[in-house]
């Protein structure tokens, strides 16, 4: 069993990626625990549990606004 320090920084690792990389979310949307593998971050059974709680689509729509705004600025 992870110690409640590794899953914090696990959710958190995750989350960070999770902000700023579309594909990234996608792929969780579709199979979490490859898209954590694929990223590097260890799929635990608690940090699984955490994704769940996850509302997924809204954050796809926060990334795609993030990465919206970027492209705006830079025009």
């Amino acid at each position: 069993m992870a110690s409640s320090a590794s899953i914090s920084l696990n959710f958190q690792e995750a989350s960070n990626v999770a902000l700023f990389d579309q594909a990234f979310v996608n792929a969780l949307m579709q199979d979490p625990v490859r898209a954590l593998r694929d990223a590097g971050i260890e799929a635990t059974e608690e940090l699984l549990d955490a994704l769940k709680q996850v509302d997924l689509a809204s954050l796809a729509a926060t990334v795609e606004a993030f990465e919206t705004g970027l492209r705006l600025k830079q025009v």
